[in-house]
């Protein structure tokens, strides 16, 4: 490439930046290193991954395969719930009549239908369909899916001679012949390619505000605007399709209803992206996996505390423990590299921040990061009443209540993420708010909120600690608090360790993984706790404890579901939460002078 024409490349790139301005900008899905192709050997050759889909008999619509066990489609009218009249054929069904099915070969039976329904426009509900068909068996060897989409948007209005986009389109047409005297119409199908390029959404908003009726209309940019010839013999049966490097990629499919028809002349139609919803196709799938995009890093805001601390002397471990660090004693029991589950005692006072929580017939783990709060899962409060628990923080043997260095205290309410959903994995974030706050002393004191960015990066193979009463060796729950040091995980390395799961599990911004494969782990009675991190003498929490892959043993002879310890678990990211924390929690506040006005400072003697 010449001087000239690389800088002609980076002109095109910026302009097509300064058009996509108003879009939303979507990153590239990210299935795995190399060529990050969404299956095995896909998108080599053509008309391979065509599927008819058929219902009761009669074909209903076009789908493209896209793995061994995935056919994407949309516009069929497909039940999701009785699916025993529903299946795939991969041979020749639309050579002849329509309707008529003994050409067809190669029939795959459909073991379930996912149904998205994907929201068009802001101001009214219109709604696109999508199907993800998961077949019963493998499809045949000389099958060849085609790809997912593997790049962002931002170089959509780019002309780049690696990649192009077309159409594959259905068209219809018949003729009149006779059978046995009798005139009747016979109808023909066939696919074609019909080339195209993306253009500015300019260039279909106006049609399409004509055709949905409404005067000013907010469209959500969920389309792609692609400028090609129209035939009056399409079906409005269309899939964008984009080739790079040799790979046939699936990048949109037609929505008829907002499509111009100019029959036979250069138009413009709109295509569904589905660059966005690619996480969820994949999520909807049975062999795929993608790992969700990661955020632009935040940075922390500054609290309104002294030296950047949420609360005053927090993250300090009692003088007991720190004498013994500092004479050398026992300290190979605090830096033990084993987990909870087959753990090592903590030494009493080590995490004066951990709070027991009782609810009603379970227990979870806490954290107390003010006097009146206590920061814990979502999933071990939600549904439930505030007067039902009972939180101890200062404890360290469980059979032990009449010490004075245990503080037990029933919350006023409690405060849930407000994206959190029952039995879901993410938004797993929660806070037990008390009148009467605690009394801080050596064994009760409150653990430091993140005060870094939000970069996982930096900590990645980090050494933190976790703590709780969760299962330990034989899946029994210890008498004392038991604790470890465990690595922070990358999310790529996390991924790659069992992507499948992950994929569908793992979500930057939200959550992370930390510890080992190698038989051990945070287990069940652990969640909710925190995992914490030293910084010049102070511990401050970084994620607490979620949830993990499960497995079945039996305990005392009942089959049990219980953490796998060859999986990472993971934990909510308390740095990306921050905003909510701290403001839900009574006696933390952020400095937003300090965030308005860098070099301004507060008195020393301000509070």
């Amino acid at each position: 490439m010449t001087l000239k024409s690389a800088f002609s490349l980076i002109l095109l790139a910026l302009a097509a930046c300064a058009a996509l301005a108003a879009k939303d900008r979507i990153p590239a899905p990210y299935f795995t290193d190399g060529e990050n192709l969404s299956a095995e050997n896909c998108g080599v050759g053509e008309k391979y991954w065509v599927a008819e889909v058929l219902f009761r008999s009669k074909i209903r619509c076009i789908g493209v395969i896209i793995s061994q066990w995935t056919v994407l489609t949309h516009t069929c009218e497909l039940p999701t719930d009785d699916i025993t009249d529903v299946s795939v054929y991969i041979g020749d069904c639309l050579k002849e009549k329509y309707n008529d099915v003994t050409n067809c070969t190669g029939k795959i039976e459909v073991r379930g239908i996912n149904l998205m329904n994907i929201d068009l426009l802001e101001e009214r509900a219109y709604e696109f369909p999508i199907y993800i068909l998961r077949t019963k068996n493998k499809m045949p060897a000389n099958i060849s899916p085609i790809c997912l989409f593997n790049r962002g948007n931002e170089m959509d209005l780019v002309e780049d001679p690696q990649t192009t986009y077309f159409s594959w389109a259905m068209l219809s047409f018949h003729e009149e012949k006779h059978y046995k005297g009798e005139k009747m119409n016979v109808w023909w199908y066939r696919f074609v390619k019909i080339g195209g390029k993306i253009v500015s959404d300019d260039n279909c908003l106006e049609y399409l505000r004509r055709r949905v009726d409404i005067a000013q209309p907010s469209l959500q940019t969920r389309f792609l605007c692609v400028r090609q010839p129209i035939f009056s013999e399409s079906t409005g049966v269309s899939f964008l399709m984009n080739i790079y490097r040799g790979r046939y990629f699936i990048r949109g499919m037609t929505m008829r209803q907002l499509s111009e028809r100019t029959y036979g002349n250069i138009s413009n139609t709109a295509y569904v992206d589905i660059l966005p919803y690619v996480e969820s196709i994949v999520w909807n799938s049975d062999d795929m996996s993608v790992l969700s995009p990661v955020p632009p890093v935040k940075s922390i805001r500054t609290f309104r505390g002294s030296d950047d601390l949420s609360f005053p002397n927090c993250g300090l471990k009692s003088r007991v423990v720190r004498s013994r660090r500092e004479t050398g004693d026992e300290v190979e029991e605090i830096r033990s590299h084993q987990l909870i589950l087959a753990g090592r005692r903590a030494l009493n006072g080590a995490h004066p921040w951990h709070a027991t929580i009782q609810g009603d017939g379970f227990a979870c783990g806490g954290s107390l990061v003010s006097k009146r709060a206590v920061l814990t899962a979502a999933h071990c409060i939600e549904g439930q009443r505030a007067e039902d628990f009972e939180v101890t923080i200062g404890m360290y043997n469980r059979t032990v209540f009449n010490s004075t260095e245990i503080q037990i205290k029933t919350p006023s309410r409690l405060k849930v993420h407000p994206k959190y959903s029952r039995g879901k994995f993410h938004y797993d974030v929660g806070l037990m708010i008390f009148d009467k706050g605690f009394e801080l002393t050596d064994h009760v004191r409150p653990i430091c909120l993140w005060n870094e960015d939000t970069n996982l990066d930096a900590v990645a193979g980090k050494s933190a600690l976790v703590a709780g009463y969760g299962y330990f060796k034989n899946y029994s729950h210890p008498e004392t608090l038991q604790e470890a040091q465990i690595p922070i995980r990358s999310h790529l390395e996390c991924y790659h360790s069992l992507r499948k799961y992950y994929g569908a599990r793992l979500k930057p911004g939200d959550n992370f993984c930390a510890g080992y494969t190698n038989g051990t782990t945070v287990c069940n009675g652990d969640s909710g706790s925190s995992l914490s991190l030293e910084k010049d003498g102070r511990w401050f929490i970084r994620g607490i404890v979620s949830f993990a892959k499960s497995k079945k043993v039996k305990i005392n002879g009942a089959e049990a579901k219980v953490c796998d310890p060859d999986a990472f678990p993971l934990f909510s990211d308390v740095a990306y939460y921050m905003d909510w924390i701290v403001h839900n929690t009574p006696g933390i506040y952020f400095n937003y002078l300090q965030d308005l006005f860098p070099t301004f400072t507060l008195p020393s003697d301000y509070k």
